[in-house]
């Protein structure tokens, strides 16, 4: 009986997990790291995002042949953050037939590029580097344009690629090459950046215009881009945040003027009002307080120059209770666009003028202020630290104005290299 009811015992199953299943919540950490990537907060979250995605790629890089067997089946159907981790892998291994292939499968499928792109920026630059004179003489323009990309990425200056670059018949070789150009400070070459300035579609006007700016160029550059700004072109966006650092203050609320009179986009109006840093605007910015479709992004521009943390200083408030924002559970409502200002508080509007009205003294007319204080190389330095996303954007173009030759501080380098970095302009 005793040995019958040994026999009938059920098999153990093993709860420990797989090689397969391991290597498989780490590709699956990675993609989904690479994706938050674009959605991070600032420097510390970053920091905290690069670190966890650098230690799921760890687990493949030690899985080695494993790892390759998982990626294979996963290219079948890839995506850019597929893309990102195989060409990681095979940058750091060498496996030059690897690289090969995925190299070839962004260039032919382009949508795939981005992820090729992400991969060499954040391998270090000891690891690329060896590959940059078969990429510039491979005759591929999508080699090439990767090739440019890493000059920009790890700040190499290379001046005759680069002048090559910009005066390419490839809008997107002339592209990359206008970007890094201004990018890196290449001062030398700010005579045909103005040369593209002059002619060709809005887009390429625009990436001329923003390097000429970068470059310290005070005339043609700023012109060019209220010219694209006012005329309601898609590189509006990207032209409004060169405007508000270079543009000179004494021209900032004659070009708001202007701003507001060829756009419906009152969100537009006041985001630019607080990347100006004139504290003129912040009158206004009270005034807007009191309607709930704009009080989140007035508070935000608000805090952009002040520097009044609303959190920490116990100024929010409750959502209006008759306020709707994006998609609701109603089926036969039109309006299935999120809420752009989710992420930001509800501020108290009387607390707001409160603080105004004790404070607003402390600000002077003829001066730009960001996160409170005076712009300043050290305070720049510290805002990239310590501020968000959109604060740090600002900071770095800051710098920049400041030193036309220096590199553009990158907010969106791996995090590890924006910290080396920061070590660096603090110490020099």
């Amino acid at each position: 009986m005793g040995a019958q009811a040994e026999h009938l015992k059920p098999t153990p199953v093993s709860t420990t997990p797989t090689l397969t299943q391991v290597l498989e919540e780490h590709l699956a950490g990675a993609q989904l790291l690479f994706e938050q990537r674009s959605e991070i907060v600032n420097l510390q979250d970053l920091t905290t995002k690069d670190l966890q995605l650098d230690a799921c790629i760890d687990g493949l890089r030690i899985a080695g042949a494993e790892a390759w067997s998982l990626l294979d089946a996963a290219l079948a159907e890839a995506d850019n953050s597929i893309l990102f981790v195989a060409t990681i892998l095979a940058l750091e291994s060498k496996q030059t037939a690897r690289l090969k292939q995925l190299l070839a499968l962004a260039e032919t499928e382009n949508t795939l590029q981005a992820g090729i792109k992400e991969a060499f920026r954040w391998v270090p630059e000891d690891i690329t580097r060896p590959l940059l004179p078969h990429l510039m003489a491979s005759g591929t323009l999508f080699y090439q344009e990767l090739g440019l990309h890493l000059y920009h990425q790890h700040q190499i200056h290379a001046d005759t690629h680069l002048e090559w670059a910009i005066t390419h018949p490839s809008i997107q070789i002339r592209h990359a090459g206008l970007n890094a150009v201004g990018d890196l400070g290449n001062t030398a070459l700010l005579s045909p950046c103005l040369q593209a300035l002059q002619s060709g579609p809005v887009n390429n006007r625009f990436v001329a215009a923003r390097s000429a700016a970068l470059l310290g160029e005070t005339t043609l550059s700023p012109e060019a881009l209220q010219s694209i700004v006012l005329g309601h072109n898609p590189q509006q966006d990207k032209a409004l945040p060169i405007l508000a650092v270079f543009l000179p203050l004494e021209a900032t609320q004659r070009f708001l003027t202007q701003l507001r009179g060829h756009t419906n986009n009152k969100r537009l109006l006041v985001k630019v009002a607080g990347e100006l840093g004139d504290s003129r605007n912040i009158p206004a910015l009270i005034r807007l307080l009191a309607d709930p479709k704009l009080a989140r992004i007035a508070a935000f521009a608000f805090s952009f120059i002040t520097g009044l943390d609303l959190t920490e200083h116990n100024m929010e408030a409750d959502a209006p209770a008759d306020f709707e924002a994006g998609p609701n559970e109603n089926p036969e409502d039109e309006d299935v666009e999120s809420d752009p200002d989710e992420n930001l508080p509800w501020p108290d509007r009387d607390k707001l003028m409160q603080w105004w009205e004790q404070h607003g003294t402390d600000f002077k007319a003829d001066t730009r202020y960001l996160m409170g204080k005076e712009i300043t190389r050290e305070h720049c330095l510290d805002v990239l630290e310590f501020g968000n996303q959109a604060q740090r954007k600002i900071a770095a173009l800051h710098l920049k104005k400041m030193n036309p030759a220096s590199p553009l501080f990158l907010i969106d380098a791996p995090a590890w290299r924006q910290q080396a970095r920061l070590t660096q302009l603090r110490h020099s």
